[in-house]
């Protein structure tokens, strides 16, 4: 046993001198101010030019009428946003069709049948009424919640086309 306990401390001392030699070299590195200015220089090329790059992208994409990066980024903040509101709502219209389903109804009726004088609500009523179509045979709720997810995909595709408008005008 005594032989293994000496081979044992023999290696832990080997272990421990390689260790403080790697420490030393180690530190007589990070202490070389030319090492340092050598490092800081090649990380400000490096960054000059992944920003040469980016900018690169940037103008290819837009002359190819691509989504860059951050468009994409301002996209989905958008879809997130509009996501949030439509929950919003449909919690409202929830709560609203569970304190009283056959007044809304009514109401609805009655409204569609008044608002048909006006061009634009003309319009909206032709876009409710494609959305309680027959061949819908749904309750009233998922009806309304069907509607809604097709606004909020209109709203979405004019935001799009907003955002790639304004970033034309910007790069003309």
């Amino acid at each position: 046993m005594s032989n293994k306990s000496m081979k044992l401390k023999d290696l832990t001392s080997l272990v421990a001198k390689y260790e403080k030699e790697i420490n030393n070299l180690i530190q007589e590195r990070l202490n070389d101010n030319d090492l340092i200015a050598s490092a800081n220089e090649g990380i400000q090329k490096h960054l000059s030019t992944l920003k040469k790059l980016r900018r690169f992208n940037e103008l290819v994409a837009q002359q190819l009428n691509l989504p860059t990066k951050d468009d994409v980024a301002a996209i989905a903040r958008l879809v997130m946003q509009l996501e949030e509101k439509l929950d919003r709502i449909e919690d409202l219209l929830m709560q609203l069709l569970d304190e009283s389903p056959s007044e809304l109804s009514l109401e609805s009726n009655n409204n569609d049948s008044e608002n048909q004088h006006s061009e634009t609500v003309e319009n909206e009523g032709q876009e409710l009424e494609g959305a309680l179509d027959e061949d819908f045979p749904q309750t009233l709720k998922t009806q309304i919640v069907h509607f809604l997810s097709e606004m909020g995909m209109k709203v979405l595709k004019d935001a799009v086309r907003n955002a790639l408008a304004q970033r034309g005008n910007n790069g003309a």
